[in-house]
Order: C-alpha cells, then structure tokens, then sequence
C-alpha cells in the first residue's frame, strides 16, 4: 500500500459570459425527400443571408433526414438543416442577433459561455489546488505525519450556463439583451506522498 494522501477540491463561481452561441435549426417536412431538404435549404439560407448581412459568420453544420412513418409506410420526410452562430456577448451585437432570428423560420436555442483563455479558469484553477494542499496539510498534521512531493494531479473543468429556447423575443418576453452570468467550475485531486 501506498503512502499517499489524495484529496479532492472544487471550486466554483458565477461569472459574466463572454460568448454567446446560437444554434439554428431550419425544418422542412414533405412527402418527398428532395423537397423536404429544399425547403429546409431554402430557410436556412433566407436566415443565414439575414445574419450575414448584419455582420455574423454562420457555421454549417449538416443535414438530417428522418423519415415519418404510419403502422407500415413511410408517409413523410422531415428534413433539418443545423446551423449556428458564435460572437462576442456584447449588448448590443446580442440585441442585433436576436432582431435578425425575431420572426425567423427557425428554432433556435442561445447558449452562454467563456473563451478558453479567459483568466479566470487559472485563477479558480489555483484556488482548487491551494485549497487541497491545505486540506492536505491539515490531515497531514492531524495524523503526524508530513507532505512530500506531489505524486498526481487529475484535473477537470466546467462550466454551466441554460441555454435557452426560443422562438421569438416578444413571445418569451425577452426585451433586454444581455449575457447571462454562468457558473464555473474547477475540480482537482491531488496526492501527495507522505513522509
């Protein structure tokens, strides 16, 4: 058996997001599988010409076709064209967003979160791994014993914002545009040997 103390910490807060993600879903439905895909191609590309002319850059991210089905037969197609945009969560460039998908064809779901290199990952990050050494060193001391070098660090990261389903602005009530804050969180377990 190892002579090791491992000890497990998170650490958590709520921040401002600073990015804003939209997935779009334009749907067609037919009995035909070609028209089905054209008219999810035709409002997709009515909505994403709308976000182009007002500044976004769409990502494509594919096609499904399902089919609709009775006791026996197939009776329909249903086509969805998935597509999405991502931006900073400035006020007013979310304000010009939601105007453009107000009234738009399709479903879509806003997401908030942070870019990778926002500091606040480090700074919670070493926060998590003071916090376990400290635990460490109490149980270290409580037991008679001290820390050694560190053996193993495993470390996880998250983030939790809601993403929010919408339709159309008015119909949510939705009239301010504004990120909404998250959570994040950063979780180690450290080990220490002991000497």
């Amino acid at each position: 058996m190892e002579n090791i103390i491992t000890v497990s910490k998170t650490v958590s807060d709520k921040t401002d997001a600073d990015t804003v993600e939209i997935k779009l879903t334009a749907l067609g439905e037919n009995k035909k599988y070609a028209a089905a895909v054209s008219t999810a191609d035709e409002k997709a590309d009515k909505v994403v010409a709308l976000l182009k002319n007002s500044g976004f850059t769409p990502e494509l991210r594919g096609i499904t076709v399902s089919d609709i089905r009775d006791d026996k037969r197939i009776v329909a197609f249903r086509a969805a064209r998935v597509f999405s945009v991502r931006f900073d969560a400035a006020a007013e460039t979310i304000g010009r967003a939601l105007d453009v998908l107000d009234g738009s064809d399709c479903e879509w779901h806003i997401s908030f979160s942070l870019k990778n290199d926002n500091p606040i990952y480090d700074r919670m990050l070493a926060c998590a791994v003071k916090s376990a050494k400290d635990s460490a060193e109490v149980i270290a001391s409580a037991s008679g014993v001290k820390l050694g070098r560190l053996r193993s660090v495993n470390y996880e990261s998250g983030e939790r914002g809601y993403p929010v389903a919408m339709f159309a602005r008015a119909a949510n009530g939705m009239n301010g545009a504004e990120a909404e804050r998250i959570t994040v969180s950063q979780s180690v377990t450290c080990s220490w040997e002991i000497v």
